[in-house]
């Protein structure tokens, strides 16, 4: 995950319960990325319950099964099994009385609409029939939102938000028979409430124009320090999303003019921005001189330091990079960085092992000769098929022979070396 997002943002950790059972619900925009971040980032670990179509990506069972997550068999996706939906929700209801923790996506599916779709009832259920049969549990329902400001966008940035957690009132509770299934109206309820509190935490729009819109207003009024040119923190500006969202909802009934002209700005600013290859933060910034030196000698002395690793890394990884950019690019836009990140799994290390491979064997060819033999290049070549080269054929099949070979070459290059009268002494016994 971190090596895909720049940035990965938590806050409302103190909502998260400490202790007892806990069902985390979350919307649900970026496919397999979104229990990824979850699992990796919310402070207990959970067991998620999952549409049993999830197992028809074979490399991802193992993972799957490792993290226990419960395959849910829905009539909706054509595979409802006799009494699969029942042990589905006796895990879940298990699970929650042994005080642990249970994920679920309560929209059902993984999509790319600009708002929280219409949630599904099978949360409050299972919620209500774990208190109802394993009660009274005290059990917790926490809203967590998540937010991506470029979801298939390699290095962009998440914010994981963690809301107050819901607690479930049972006025009825005691005089339901234990067996009994949950009630229409507190199901209908209880989901209403899941609901509002998942809006709390997430970014409701109509349209994907009137999304960036609202950000680029609240990325501009949380920039009260221009000459910072970073971008303020996704944290920092969720509440100023859902506060301008909630005011512009107001005025532009009222006020249509002014609330159209205001929208044919920001517009008109993010086609310049673009156009300028500026994010907002830049613009405000003020360029003193001393700060355009300061800034151009940091520059070139993190190029000078860092360039080999780069350069270093641009050679290990721009082959998987361009293929997991191919495989993630005819993909649904919330299925893209799943694609990239859990194919990478698989695809780096292939890669990876083929460049040490072909490594080794360009290290070999070009300095395994004068490598601890001694041997030139010409006592390297294979032995001949024909039978030809007599010699060079026995040195292939004896390695005495090749080692032999060697050394005779070697005391000939002395013998020829030496001045005459070493050459005679050497010949009875005396230097040599």
């Amino acid at each position: 995950m971190g090596a895909f997002f720049r940035d990965i943002q938590v806050v409302g950790l103190e909502n998260f319960p400490k202790t007892g059972p806990a069902v985390v619900v979350a919307n649900h925009f970026n496919s397999l990325i979104d229990g990824a971040a979850i699992v990796t980032y919310l402070p207990r670990m959970p067991r998620f319950l999952a549409a049993s179509t999830v197992w028809d990506n074979k490399p991802l069972i193992p993972l799957l099964n490792a993290a226990g997550v419960v395959p849910l068999f829905r009539r909706q996706d054509g595979r409802a099994q006799s009494g699969k939906l029942d042990e589905a929700f006796a895990k879940s209801t298990g699970l929650l009385a042994a005080g642990g923790v249970l994920a679920i996506f309560p929209e059902g599916i993984s999509h790319n609409d600009p708002a929280v779709r219409p949630l599904k009832s099978g949360t409050a259920r299972i919620a209500l029939e774990a208190e109802q049969t394993k009660g009274p549990l005290d059990l917790k329902i926490v809203p967590v939102g998540l937010d991506f400001d470029a979801k298939s966008r390699f290095r962009s940035r998440i914010l994981v938000e963690i809301g107050m957690p819901i607690s479930i009132d049972l006025p009825h509770a005691q005089t339901r028979n234990a067996a009994q299934k949950p009630a229409a109206h507190d199901i209908k309820r209880l989901t209403g409430q899941i609901q509002d509190g998942l809006r709390d935490v997430t970014h409701n729009h109509e349209t994907w124009e009137e999304a960036q819109l609202i950000t680029r207003a609240a990325d501009i009024w949380v920039q009260n320090r221009p000459e910072q040119s970073s971008d303020p923190a996704m944290g920092d500006t969720a509440a100023s999303r859902r506060a301008i969202r909630a005011g512009y909802l107001r005025i532009r009934t009222d006020f249509p003019e002014r609330t159209d002209a205001l929208r044919q700005n920001l517009r008109d600013y993010d086609v310049m921005l673009g156009a300028a290859g500026l994010r907002d933060a830049q613009v405000g910034a003020p360029t003193p001189p001393a700060l355009v030196l300061r800034f151009l000698a940091r520059s070139l002395f993190a190029l000078i330091v860092r360039l080999p690793r780069a350069a270093l890394g641009l050679v290990l990884n721009g082959v998987p990079y361009l293929i997991l950019g191919v495989i993630s690019r005819g993909k649904a836009l919330d299925k893209r960085a799943t694609w990239s990140v859990f194919a990478g799994l698989f695809v780096f290390p292939l890669i990876w092992t083929l460049e040490a491979i072909l490594a080794g064997l360009w290290v070999g060819y070009f300095f395994g000769g004068g490598l601890g033999s001694g041997h030139s290049r010409r006592d390297l070549h294979p032995c001949p098929a024909d039978g030809s080269q007599r010699d060079g054929f026995r040195r292939c099949l004896d390695p005495n022979a090749t080692r032999n070979a060697g050394l005779d070459r070697v005391s000939q290059r002395q013998s020829v070396e030496r001045p005459p009268d070493l050459q005679r002494q050497g010949a009875v016994g005396g230097v040599g």
